[in-house]
């Protein structure tokens, strides 16, 4: 045995490809240092338990059946650490074959330091500040999210988040590392309890250095060594993802820290402030996904109000001076008009490159508005107006598209996931790299197929179970789904899950024989591809679902409070909760009061409440307390056809799938009827009864 060992701890989720390169260099850095490589998998869907198990059989692995965070992970290997010291690391990194050395010296021959952390590389080889960092106090946090400190980096006032004034070479004792790398001795690791597991992630690096330096222990940046982080890489997060769990970890911290300290009006302004920044950064997210909306918004109003400016034989100055602002009505109707054509065409996802469509849009949005100013006159303007604003719109955005889509760097490059395999997939696989513009990305396998790491030259990536997450994850134009090795009813369950998104999806049968539901036929070379689009996943009818569930949730609610509210008051104690799994199987949380079946109007009122908010649909998939695969991709409903059809379970798959297939708003008002005339139970026997008492 030697005598030097070290437990390294690495959380892993989706990143099979950056893990297997980490320990790769973590074996070359070993030297005569002994590794324990203990590897915590938080529910990978890329296939990362099977290939670690086959390639690093040497490691421990720990695999969770759903994402614990960051620190709960680490906390079940710290437990089981043996080493002298203990390194966490992020597994979107790659050590130097110096590094495990140099950190082990360091600790060697400064025993008053209970942590250490070694200078991080971006890609591009240039210096990550977030190496060493101050604790957020609400000064220091105040400075980063107003952004002085970006303003001011080597200012010891504003620039103290990062320590912006010291050098990236000079070593020191600082306050907080980052959690991609952080060497600690294994007795204080252990002392201090790891991480604090209320921070589901993002903080809780901070919080652990915080305690450590409360502990009595140092803290050290040793510069002599370098880590090279591919950050973000293990999240893949959106920006607005981010800015919610950062800030709400930003606030759990304070809390925890400082609330002791400050007043409650204090305290409620700092809430304000973080949230403020969540609604910010939410705004920020819809015009950043609307841009386009936006522009061809403004082109049309323009277009509109000068055509308004012509047709008035007087000045410009003198138009605008005595300009009568009723005729803005003239335009928030025509942008309410254009928003619901653009909505009805998709014009800003899957027909985005459609002249015909954009044309007919912008046609149909100028009849709207005659249609409805001719019944208020006052409103009413020049036909002359109308026409040559129709024309004028037309030809400018078919311009402006001609332009976008033949000047934009990007060309038709499709990024491909195939998913399900079996002989004929081969040909697919052939098919796609004879086309230069398509690089498949990866191959999704069946649940009882053996693994393998690729299939001619193909990596897989992952099993069909997560075919929704793994397109998301790697950014896919498009999916191929393989007949005969996929069913119509599996494939069906995830076209249901890749909805509002830009994903064209394919169905690649050994012939055209099993085309299903209306589609288009093309050829890949010799191999038929069927172009498909659920009717479910028709933004136009998920919009006027959506709207459905408004008109008729909120009306019911206002009425009915008056009644409901005395119950709910004497009857809260009994108040339990329950556990759903909503769409695309993400955990939800709602209190109903027990027992279910006696107080059924109470708790129906409280699940309207959910159907207002979006959890709950009226019409949707049956509700569920367990994550039970692609059955709940689609929202779950307070009623529905598997509901109503339940007792017969052959009957209610085919009409779930007819359902799909065939949707319509008029299927979920019938279906509505139906329940409530029929009043049936669709509720009760779904629930959770292995619920938790509220107190």
């Amino acid at each position: 045995m030697c005598a030097k060992k070290i437990t390294v701890i690495i959380v892993n989720y989706n990143v099979k490809e950056f893990i297997s390169d980490l320990l790769d260099s973590l074996n070359k850095a070993a030297g005569e240092i002994e590794l324990e490589v203990f590897i915590v998998d938080n529910a990978s869907s890329d296939g990362s338990v099977e290939f670690l198990k086959k390639n690093y059989p040497w490691i421990h692995l720990i695999e969770n059946s759903e994402n614990l965070g960051f620190g709960k992970a680490n906390n079940q290997a710290i437990s089981k650490a043996t080493g002298e010291y203990t390194l966490l690391i992020n597994p979107d990194t790659v050590v130097r074959e110096d590094t495990l050395k140099v950190m082990y010296d360091h600790m060697e021959q400064n025993p008053e330091t209970g942590a250490a952390g070694c200078k991080l590389l971006n890609p591009d080889g240039t210096f990550a500040p977030e190496s060493r960092r101050s604790v957020p106090t609400p000064a220091t946090a105040l400075w980063k999210l107003t952004g002085l400190s970006t303003l001011f980096p080597n200012s010891k006032t504003f620039g103290k988040y990062h320590l912006g004034w010291m050098s990236e070479n000079e070593k020191a004792s600082v306050p907080v590392l980052s959690g991609s790398f952080m060497f600690f001795r294994t007795s204080v690791l252990q002392e201090i309890g790891g991480f604090d597991e209320r921070f589901f992630m993002y903080a809780e690096d901070i919080d652990i250095c915080y305690r450590t330096t409360n502990a009595g222990y140092r803290i050290d940046y040793v510069p002599d060594t370098s880590v090279t982080h591919y950050k973000g890489e293990s999240t893949k997060k959106e920006n607005l993802d981010y800015i919610v769990i950062f800030n709400k970890a930003m606030y759990q911290f304070f809390d925890k820290h400082y609330s002791s300290n400050y007043t409650s009006f204090f305290k409620a302004v700092v809430a304000v402030f973080l949230f403020g920044r969540v609604v910010i950064g939410y705004i920020g997210s819809i015009l950043k996904k609307s841009a386009r909306l936006i522009q061809d918004l403004l082109l049309i109003n323009v277009i509109l109000l000068m055509f308004m400016a012509i047709r008035v034989d007087q000045p410009l100055q003198h138009t605008i001076e005595n300009f009568d602002y009723r005729f803005l009505v003239v335009n928030l109707l025509l942008t309410g008009a254009f928003i619901l054509m653009s909505v009805y065409y998709d014009l800003y996802n899957r027909n985005k490159k459609s002249y015909i469509d954009t044309i007919k849009a912008v046609v149909l949005s100028f009849f709207i508005v005659v249609g409805i100013t001719f019944f208020f006159r006052e409103f009413a303007f020049s036909r002359w107006i109308i026409i040559m604003a129709t024309l004028a719109s037309v030809a400018a955005i078919a311009l402006l598209r001609l332009f976008q889509w033949n000047t934009k760097a990007e060309t038709d490059f499709k990024k491909v996931l195939i998913s399900g395999y079996d002989q004929h997939t081969d040909k697919l696989i052939t098919e796609l790299k004879k086309q230069k513009r398509f690089e498949i990305c990866g191959i999704l396998l069946q649940p009882d197929q053996p693994w393998k790491e690729e299939i001619n030259g193909v990596p897989v990536i992952g099993r069909i179970n997560y075919t929704a997450k793994m397109a998301a994850y790697h950014k896919v134009d498009q999916i191929y789904y393989t007949v005969p090795a996929l069913d119509m009813d599996t494939i069906l369950e995830q076209m249901v899950a890749i909805h509002d998104t830009n994903i064209g999806e394919y169905i690649v049968p050994p012939s055209i024989q099993y085309a299903i539901g209306r589609s288009r036929v093309r050829f890949l070379g010799k191999v038929p591809v069927l172009e498909k689009e659920l009717a479910y996943n028709i933004r136009w009818n998920r919009f006027l679902k959506r709207l459905t569930d408004l008109f008729i949730s909120t009306p019911l609610l206002i009425v009915a409070f008056p009644i409901w509210y005395p119950g709910f008051l004497i009857n809260r104690n009994n108040r339990s909760r329950h556990t759903f799994y909503g769409e695309n199987n993400i955990p939800f949380k709602v209190s109903l009061i027990e027992p279910y079946e006696q107080h059924r109007f109470l708790n129906r009122y409280i699940l309207m409440w959910y159907v207002m908010l979006g959890k709950f649909s009226l019409v949707g998939a049956p509700l569920s307390h367990k994550d039970n695969g692609m059955n709940t991709n689609y929202k779950p409903g307070l009623c529905g056809v598997k509901q109503l059809a339940a007792g017969n379970s052959d009957s209610a798959e085919q009409q779930e799938i007819d359902y799909l297939q065939n949707y319509n708003i008029w299927t979920d008002l019938y279906l509505i009827f139906y329940t409530i005339r029929s009043g049936k139970s669709t509720i009760g026997r779904y629930l959770n009864r292995e619920s938790i008492t509220v107190k």
